[in-house]
């Protein structure tokens, strides 16, 4: 992932800017099933979408939060590993 990088910005009417970004090939791929898995309209959705839950994370874990994920009656602690 390390590929990845905004290489361009362009300012659009309505407040909006276009930005480019340079992904490694594997990184499409993981963008296109996320797009289909989660049923939205376009790439931009997925990455709005994606920098949402990050921010929420950071956030919680900045607040002293921890993340749990329950399936059935298991419950599991979870850390990511943003370093890639």
């Amino acid at each position: 992932m390390a590929d990845e990088e905004i290489s361009e910005k362009e300012v659009l009417p309505e407040g909006r800017t276009r930005v480019r970004l340079d992904f490694a090939p594997e990184a499409v791929e993981r963008l296109e099933q996320l797009k289909t898995a989660s049923g939205a309209e376009s790439n931009a959705r997925v990455i709005a979408n994606a920098l949402r839950f990050y921010e929420w994370y950071l956030k919680t874990v900045a607040d002293g939060g921890t993340i749990r994920i329950q399936k059935g009656e298991e419950l599991a602690g979870i850390e990511f590993d943003w370093s890639e």
